[in-house]
């Protein structure tokens, strides 16, 4: 079953009965999990409720990788036919409660933030995942599931009795979420903490004049050890930094499932090396629990991996501090290119996203077309273009966060919002890709969008007006902005946090990624600020611009970052032969090189990654090379072919091997991967670097 506007992962309750059918003995296994929408884990597993082989294990998982954990243990075990009534309720700004039969048996505080996407969710289960849906090993057991409910809230206890008596609960707690103080003061609490506002005396840059620029800077090669890992970095922030270990030092993670073939090697987590484009940059947002010192590295070597034993960690940029979530990092001095190496104190504990930027003075250019819109929440977001985006929204996010507006051009048809907006200071902002689909009005139809426009879309302005609104930290407001990808709503494109001083206006100039827009892809971004009384009565009316520059001028980058995506995306798809548009896997994996392709049909590589997962289609033409004289071709031909895998192997020892054996697969995949190694020693090709 799909979890998106299902079950939300800041907060729900999930109940139902359970019975065994069959006598359980001492082996374990999973009664429910839900999956997320993205990690860094094989099984990307967010909840889980085990039978633990004497009564059951209850988790969630917060975004730093460690679990919110309880564990009970049943006296009497009910028999094969005897239903069990199983509850479990969390809240990120609380924590966990555990029920069985009406009554709470365990209970924990949040071991951090829950909040995240989802995917799928279901019983008796190896895998629930974008990966892929199965059963198999000692996870092949099942039982019988009834009368499934899921809340969105925190149940009270008296609710969970009523579930466990088969009756509807009464008098459900209200949830009424706000930054008043007068509310609930923990809320702004959590709100700040989660956007990196949490700190009074270190709050985002504040924007230098009344025009600025933001220039994202694109990261493509980021190494853990000898390993490339585009993790923290993809706009993903459910992917991190480090890969999931198996026996995890992490809190709550180590368990009875012990999977031998975790992603990465034993050594990781101690340092990651992002090398920097060759461009300026000048601010950093990190986000993810790791804490230790950022340090420059000059690119003084073409190779990009590093070994174990490079340990240099360079001048220092800046010490990250312990218990943070969020973090931004403006520079004085500018920089250009080199390497940032993060060096974590505490080994496994994660970086969510790191991105950069170049944030100077500046106006948006004139392009060679530009699309004017402005912003109103005074409408509804009922165009018929902008609904994948409402139901990603409603989906997503608790429905105190999901305040809307639309960038609506002069003229557009428009349908007048019944209700003010209310809920927590985070906007979202959706600009149609297409009006043809609206009802006509007194025979008259009206167009207005980017459909098959001969350009790439440069960038993004908007103008910010003077908020009177009441400074949180100091003589400032801070806010944070992110552009999501057209494609795939859970990638962000731009995430920018800065501050500004209320009744000044701003105009942001937002140098995204250069992209040449799909067809019928709505435009998506965000805004969420510290102050409470932010909503989008402040910005009713602002206008947005969108900049577009020549087509073969936008290709390079849009190529660029669509290919590492593919590159990124597919290694995760290869061990489940994921291909079903029924798994989220395929169809990012999917979106992103049609994008590509549809840009550049001929992406030679792009090209050889498409017919890999699409085996039914010719091959790309290919010459086999001719055996010189006298020797036979078929002889020829599987010398020549083992020497594309000696070639193959010895790559693998040379650039990814670790002075201890490890390949950076973890133990069981890299001793997998090694099983072809004796044959080839045997026949000569390097034995002893082999051996």
């Amino acid at each position: 079953y799909w979890a998106p506007g299902n079950i939300y992962a800041q907060r729900g309750t999930l109940s139902f009965d359970w019975r065994s059918r069959e006598a359980v003995g001492k082996t374990e296994f999973p009664i429910f999990r839900v999956g997320y929408g993205d990690h860094s884990s094989w099984d990307m597993v967010w909840m889980r409720i085990d039978y633990n082989g004497h009564g059951f294990d209850a988790f969630v998982t917060d975004v730093n990788l460690g679990r919110t954990r309880v564990s009970y243990t049943m006296p009497d075990f009910p028999k094969p036919d005897q239903w069990v009534h199983l509850a479990l309720a969390w809240d990120e700004t609380t924590g966990i409660k555990f029920y069985v039969n009406g009554k709470m048996v365990a209970e924990k505080a949040a071991t951090g933030m829950f909040d995240a996407a989802l995917d799928q969710f279901g019983p008796h289960s190896r895998l629930i995942a974008p990966t892929g849906v199965e059963s198999s090993y000692n996870y092949d057991r099942g039982g019988d599931i009834d009368e499934v409910r899921i809340y969105d809230r925190m149940l009270s206890d008296d609710n969970e009795a009523s579930l466990a008596r088969h009756e509807l609960p009464q008098a459900i707690p209200a949830v009424n979420r706000s930054l008043a103080a007068a509310v609930a003061p923990d809320w702004q609490k959590d709100w700040w903490f989660r956007y990196g506002w949490n700190r009074p005396n270190d709050v985002p840059a504040p924007l230098a004049e009344r025009a600025m620029t933001i220039r994202k800077v694109e990261i493509h090669d980021v190494f853990d050890l000898k390993r490339w890992w585009w993790k923290a970095t993809d706009g993903i922030p459910e992917t991190t930094w480090p890969g999931v270990y198996n026996r995890s030092r992490l809190i709550g993670r180590n368990d009875y499932f012990q999977l031998p073939d975790w992603d990465c090697y034993s050594l990781s987590g101690k340092t990651v090396t992002f090398n920097m484009p060759d461009e300026p940059w000048n601010h950093l947002e990190i986000s993810g629990g790791a804490w230790g010192r950022m340090g420059l590295i000059p690119a003084t070597t073409l190779k990009p991996a590093v070994d174990a034993t490079d340990t240099e960690q360079g001048t220092k940029l800046f010490d990250r501090p312990q218990g943070q979530e969020r973090t931004s990092h403006q520079f004085n001095a500018l920089m250009a290119g080199q390497r940032i190496r993060f060096t974590n104190v505490e080994q496994e504990t994660p970086i969510g996203e790191l991105s950069a930027y170049y944030v100077h003075p500046g106006v948006e250019p004139a392009g060679v077309a530009q699309l004017r819109y402005k912003l109103s929440g005074m409408v509804a977001a009922d165009n018929e273009s902008l609904q994948p985006l409402v139901e990603f929204i409603d989906g997503r996010f608790p429905v105190e966060q999901r305040m809307t507006m639309v960038a609506l051009p002069a003229g557009a048809p428009a349908t007048k919002r019944s209700a003010a907006q209310t809920g927590l200071p985070l906007v979202h902002i959706l600009i149609p890709a297409d009006f043809r689909a609206e009802p006509i009005d007194k025979g008259h139809f009206f167009s207005y969008g980017w459909q098959n426009l001969g350009a790439g879309l440069d960038g993004i302005a908007i103008d910010l007006p003077a908020m009177n609104l009441k400074p949180t930290h100091g003589e400032y407001i801070p806010l944070n902005i992110q552009v999501k990808d057209p494609l795939w709503p859970m990638r962000n494109m731009l995430d920018f946090s800065f501050s500004v001083k209320p009744g000044e206006p701003h105009t942001l100039w937002l140098d995204t990624r250069d992209r040449i827009l799909p067809n019928g892809k709505s435009l998506y971004i965000t805004i969420a600020s510290a102050s409470g009384e932010f909503s989008p009565a402040v910005l009713e009316g602002a206008a947005v611009r969108l900049i577009f520059k020549p087509w073969k001028d936008a290709r390079p980058e849009h190529e660029l970052d669509r290919f590492t995506q593919v590159r990124d995306n597919y290694a995760n798809m290869v061990e489940e032969s994921v291909g079903s548009r029924r798994l989220n896997l395929w169809n990012r994996f999917d979106a992103d090189i049609s994008d590509l392709l549809r840009v550049n049909p001929e992406h030679e590589q792009g090209r050889i990654y498409w017919h890999e997962a699409n085996k039914d289609q010719p091959r790309a033409a290919f010459v086999a090379p001719t055996a010189p004289a006298g020797v036979p071709q078929w002889a020829f031909l599987q010398v020549q072919d083992l020497g594309y895998l000696k070639r193959l192997i010895n790559w693998y020892v040379d650039n990814r091997q670790l002075p201890n054996g490890e390949l950076g697969g973890g133990l069981s995949d890299d001793s997998d991967f090694m099983n072809w190694w004796p044959g080839l020693a045997a026949m000569g090709a390097t034995p002893d670097k082999l051996k």
